[in-house]
């Protein structure tokens, strides 16, 4: 690890919070060209590059080319410290194609046919109530829970937790069932 001399006058901190400074301007797009008066070659950019690199090098002399593991961090650095300096006039962001509908629906659907034997769960959540414990507690057989949710309300159809219709409920023989009014499109489904 470099002394302290090497680094001349500035501590650990201040490098750090140089460093932090110039991505920032770099990112910003506020960074100076090489080609501007202020990038002169002794600015402070241009003195901490030159304490980076110089303790970069301190560092791989006294590891030696022993360490590939090390090696190949500081190769990275060495790259990274190259890139920096490049100092690119600033970075524009590349242009993405809009999104299309798929073209080929005949294919989405054989596609589909290999997953429609695929179970999921359903789920008809009548409704919902938030009770203290204290009161859950307190429960025994015969107890009426109250929901939020009216008579007559439509309840929700979950598929794999997800809400995908509304319905009423139906008695069917001496089972439950659901009628459903309506089917939710994508966006709206919770």
């Amino acid at each position: 690890m470099p002394d302290e001399a090497n680094r001349g006058d500035k501590s650990e901190e201040e490098l750090e919070a140089e460093m932090l400074r110039m991505m920032q301007q770099e990112a910003s797009g506020d960074a100076p060209s090489e080609t501007s008066p202020a990038a002169s070659p002794d600015s402070p950019e241009d003195d901490m590059m030159r304490m980076m690199q110089q303790a970069m090098s301190e560092a791989q002399a006294e590891t030696g080319a022993s360490g590939s593991e090390s090696s190949a961090d500081q190769m990275l650095e060495m790259e990274m410290l190259k890139a920096m300096q490049g100092n690119e006039a600033g970075s524009v962001a590349a242009p993405f194609p809009a999104f299309s509908a798929p073209a080929d629906t005949e294919g989405l659907s054989a596609g589909l046919s290999r997953i429609l034997d695929v179970n999921v769960k359903i789920t008809v959540e009548l409704g919902s109530n938030q009770t203290p414990i204290k009161d859950i507690l307190q429960w025994g057989e015969g107890t009426l829970v109250e929901l939020e949710r009216m008579d007559r309300e439509p309840v929700d159809v979950l598929v794999n937790n997800k809400l995908f219709a509304r319905g009423e409920v139906v008695v069917v023989g001496e089972t439950f069932g659901v009628k459903i009014t309506e089917l939710l499109n994508g966006p709206t489904r919770k």
